[in-house]
């Protein structure tokens, strides 16, 4: 990975590493069950971020029936248009990019386990490319600076080890869900489970997150965008360990997601059709709805008037020539 993408975010390579080896050494945690405890910090920490980015979703939702409305008066008029949205959005407070701030925030932590796996936490678990010859199914922590270095090829190698001094194997959780190795790209079986649970979470959290406005289209493109990126992670082979953190930040925004609903609620946004907006010579969009309401300004919620009588024609007089 280049240097000028690792610079900005290598405090976060020395905050995690640390954080991940107290989990690991100092409380008996596998490097697995260390990562879903770094991962759920790391969700708390951003989780104001989180009810601040639910807050606007739910503003844009409500506010639906006028910019559909704005949408068909200045239809014809697309520099009006933008102006009169943001004039929706200020009166209303609603920042349509709010949503996607804790998204941006997880793009450095992605890249920071990303690299630190490849990396700085490969050479802390199995002595990276340094002389230590193990079975790849067997997971390994190798203290800094031992006494005494060892090369161990045999078939009773975890015995050796275990008898070693200063060198410590596995943890409580250490093989989590098969994972022997969370810094080995995955595969086989092991490889099958871990998309199966990422795509399984991924679409879970889609489907309590996916607004109430949206229309066929758009649940089938937020259903559909899991397993298109599976296309993507296989060629890029990434380590078993980001597999945890995708599947854990998964979960957590699901109970997240469903947490905020139970205590803010679903906006439900009143439906309105392209054929039931007014536009008044020199106001607003009226916005009528099926339930008699209105959207927008100058709508009322009465009953339409009658159309106004029609003009008859004059009959001339005389005989026609």
């Amino acid at each position: 990975m280049p240097a000028a993408v690792i610079a900005p975010i290598q405090w976060l390579i020395n905050l995690f590493l640390p954080i991940l080896e107290f989990f690991h050494d100092q409380i008996g945690l596998g490097w697995g069950l260390s990562i879903i405890v770094l991962t759920i910090l790391l969700r708390l920490a951003v989780l104001p971020l989180g009810v601040k980015s639910f807050k606007s979703m739910r503003g844009l939702q409500a506010i639906t029936p006028q910019m559909k409305a704005l949408q068909v008066k200045y239809k014809d008029d697309k520099p009006r248009l933008q102006q009169e949205t943001m004039k929706l959005y200020s009166e209303h407070k609603v920042n349509p990019f709010g949503s996607c701030l804790p998204l941006l925030v997880q793009i450095p932590f992605l890249i920071s386990f990303y690299y630190m796996l490849r990396t700085d936490l490969k050479f802390e678990i199995c002595g990276g490319g340094r002389d230590l010859n193990l079975p790849h199914d067997i997971g390994c922590h190798v203290v800094p600076n031992p006494s005494t270095n060892f090369t161990f090829t045999s078939e009773d190698a975890l015995e050796r080890i275990q008898a070693t001094p200063g060198i410590k194997v596995g943890g409580f959780g250490e093989g989590f869900i098969g994972i022997t190795d969370i810094t080995a790209v995955a595969t086989g079986s092991l490889l099958i489970l871990l998309l199966v649970l990422y795509v399984g979470s991924q679409m879970a959290s889609s489907i309590v997150n996916m607004p109430p406005t949206a229309d066929k289209n758009q649940k089938r493109l937020m259903l559909a965008l899991p397993l298109v990126f599976v296309f993507f992670l296989i060629p890029i082979k990434p380590p078993s360990g980001l597999f945890i953190y995708w599947i854990t930040t998964n979960v957590f925004t699901l109970v997240q997601q469903w947490g905020l609903i139970q205590v803010y609620g679903h906006v439900k946004p009143v439906k309105v059709e392209d054929d039931d907006v007014d536009v008044a010579p020199g106001g607003a969009a009226a916005v009528k709805t099926k339930a008699g309401g209105s959207g927008g300004s100058g709508g009322s919620g009465g009953p339409k008037p009658p159309p106004p009588p029609r003009k008859r024609k004059k009959k001339r007089s005389g005989r026609r020539r």
